[in-house]
C-alpha cells in the first residue's frame, strides 16, 4: 500500500535538527559517518567472508543516451592507436560522476541554506575548480565495512514500489526484522526499493517518477549510526517537498553526512543473498583519489 504521509517544510526542518551531526567530529571534520567505520568494524566485515564469492553491484557504463542515461559517458581511442608505431589501443573517456550510473557522493556535493556539512559557508567550499572541503579526495582510503540488504519490497510484500510510494522509517525497521540481521553503527544498508523489477514489469523507463526516502528515514538512519547509504532510487522524484527540494540529498549529505553511494544493482545483490542464505556481506568501495571531486564513479563490490 502506498504511502500518503503529506511533508512540510517545518516538519523536514525539525528532522534535519535532529539529526544533524554538525561538530560531532568537530568543526573540519570530512569523513562524517564514516568515522563510525571503526578498525574493529572492518575486522567485523571482514569475518563475513567464508567462501570467498566476490561480486560487483555496479552498474555497466554506457556510451549510449537514453532517458535512464541523459548524461552517457563517452569513450573515445586516441588518434595515436593507429599510428605507424603504435604498438596497443588507449582510450580517452569523459563522465558524469553523477545520475543514473553507479557513483558515490560525498558531503559538500549537497547544501542547504547556503551551508555544507558540518557548517561550513557553501560559498568556501565550493568553486569552480572544485570543492576545497569535503570532496572525494576525503574518501581517497576507501571504504570497507558490513553491508546488510534491505529489501522493502519483500517487507511490503509486494514485487516493487509504486513510482508515487515514499520508503518510510518503519519501512527500514520492518526489512531489517525480516532480514535477520540487526543493522549496527558502521554499517552500509543496501536499500532495495524494487526500481529495476519495476520497470522491467510495466516497460516504463524513465528516471522519472520514481520512488525514494521519506524524511523520517533520516531519523532511523541516525539512530542506527549507518556509515553509508547505498540506494538505487537516491531521490524521490518528484520531490516529496518541492519547497526544499533534494529532500534525501539535504538529510542525508548536509546533515547526517553518510556517504551515498548511488545507483546499484541491488536485484542482482538479492539474488545472490539469497543464494547464500544472509544479507549481510563485506562492502569495499574505493573511490578515485579526486582532489576537489564532486562525485566518483564506481564498482561496489560484496563479498560472501
Amino acid at each position: 500500500m502506498a504511502t500518503t504521509t503529506t511533508w512540510t517544510v517545518e516538519a523536514i526542518e525539525s528532522i534535519y535538527e535532529q539529526v544533524s551531526n554538525w561538530g560531532r567530529w568537530g568543526p573540519d571534520d570530512e569523513l562524517g559517518a564514516l568515522n563510525f567505520i571503526t578498525q574493529e568494524k572492518v575486522r567485523e566485515a571482514s569475518s563475513l567472508v567464508r567462501k570467498g564469492r566476490l561480486i560487483s553491484i555496479g552498474r555497466d557504463l554506457s556510451t549510449e543516451k537514453s532517458p535512464l542515461n541523459p548524461k552517457p559517458i563517452v569513450l573515445k581511442i586516441a588518434d595515436s592507436t593507429f599510428g605507424p608505431h603504435s604498438h596497443g589501443a588507449s582510450c580517452d573517456l569523459t563522465t558524469h560522476n553523477h545520475g543514473p550510473q553507479t557513483h558515490v557522493d560525498p558531503t559538500s556535493h549537497v547544501f542547504h541554506k547556503g551551508k555544507v556539512y558540518p557548517g561550513k559557508n557553501w560559498e568556501d567550499v565550493i568553486t569552480r575548480e572544485g570543492l576545497t572541503f569535503g570532496s572525494m579526495y576525503a574518501k581517497r582510503e576507501g571504504i570497507v565495512t558490513r553491508g546488510v540488504l534491505l529489501d522493502i519490497p519483500r517487507a511490503r510484500g509486494v514485487d516493487y514500489l509504486d513510482p508515487s510510494d515514499t520508503i518510510t522509517a518503519e519501512d527500514l525497521a520492518e526489512a531489517e526484522r525480516i532480514s535477520g540481521v540487526e543493522v549496527t553503527s558502521g554499517d552500509a544498508i543496501c536499500i532495495r526499493a524494487g526500481f529495476a523489477a519495476y520497470q522491467k514489469a510495466t516497460g516504463i523507463y524513465e528516471i522519472k517518477p520514481r520512488t525514494g526516502l521519506g524524511p523520517d528515514c533520516a531519523v532511523w538512519i541516525h539512530d542506527k549510526e549507518v556509515a553509508v547509504v547505498s540506494n538505487e532510487c537516491p531521490e524521490k522524484l518528484p520531490s516529496i517537498c518541492p519547497e526544499v527540494g533534494l529532500v534525501w540529498h539535504i538529510a542525508g549529505l548536509v546533515y547526517l553526512a553518510v556517504t551515498f553511494v548511488e545507483s546499484p544493482d541491488l536485484d542482482k545483490l538479492k539474488q545472490v543473498c539469497e543464494e547464500e542464505g544472509t544479507n549481510e556481506f563485506m562492502f569495499i568501495v574505493a573511490p578515485q583519489r579526486i582532489p576537489g571531486g564532486t562525485g566518483n564513479l564506481v564498482n561496489p563490490l560484496v563479498c560472501f
